[in-house]
C-alpha cells in the first residue's frame, strides 16, 4: 500500500532530519490564552507609560539633556523647560502625564509651582528632584502634591 513514491509524496521533512509520513505529523494544539488578571484598583487613573508624555523642569542644562535622552527612548514624548514660567507655558499648550520637577529653580521654586499646578487642577503625577534634600523639604513637597 505504501510504495516509496506514495511515501515521498506525503512525507514531511522533520526538523531533526528524518522524514515523517503524513499520518505521523505532529498536530498543532491551540491552547486558549489565560484570562488576564485584573489590575489592582487605585485612586490614580491608569496611564500607559510607554505612550506617556513627560515634562522635565530643571535649570541645569546637563540634567535636562540627560533626562530627556534617557526617557525619550523609553517613553512617548519628553519636553523640557528651564524654569517654572516656561514650564507653565508648556502645560497650557500640552497634556503631560508626568512632570519631573527640580525643587530649586530660578525665580519661582518647584514647590511653589507645584502648588499652583494643583490649584489649577493638574491631576498628573509629579516627581520632585533636588541635589539638596532634607526632611522638611520632603514633607513640604508631599503637602504641595508631589507623588509619593
Amino acid at each position: 500500500m505504501h510504495t516509496p513514491e506514495a511515501q515521498a509524496r506525503y512525507a514531511v521533512r522533520h526538523p531533526l532530519g528524518s522524514d515523517l509520513p503524513r499520518q505521523m505529523r505532529p498536530h498543532r494544539t491551540v491552547r486558549p490564552m489565560p484570562a488576564p488578571t485584573p489590575a489592582p484598583r487605585s485612586a490614580a487613573p491608569h496611564v500607559d507609560w510607554p505612550l506617556a508624555s513627560l515634562l522635565v523642569v530643571d535649570d541645569e542644562q546637563g540634567m535636562r539633556n540627560f533626562l530627556e535622552k534617557t526617557l525619550a527612548t523609553r517613553r512617548g514624548s519628553v519636553r523640557c523647560a528651564a524654569d517654572a514660567e516656561s514650564a507653565d507655558e508648556l502645560v497650557r499648550r500640552h497634556r503631560f502625564d508626568l512632570v519631573i520637577l527640580d525643587i530649586t529653580l530660578p525665580g519661582k521654586s518647584g514647590i511653589t509651582w507645584l502648588r499652583e499646578l494643583r490649584e489649577q487642577g493638574y491631576a498628573g503625577e509629579v516627581v520632585l528632584i533636588t541635589a539638596f534634600a532634607d526632611l522638611d523639604t520632603a514633607i513640604e513637597a508631599l503637602r504641595a502634591g508631589a507623588s509619593d
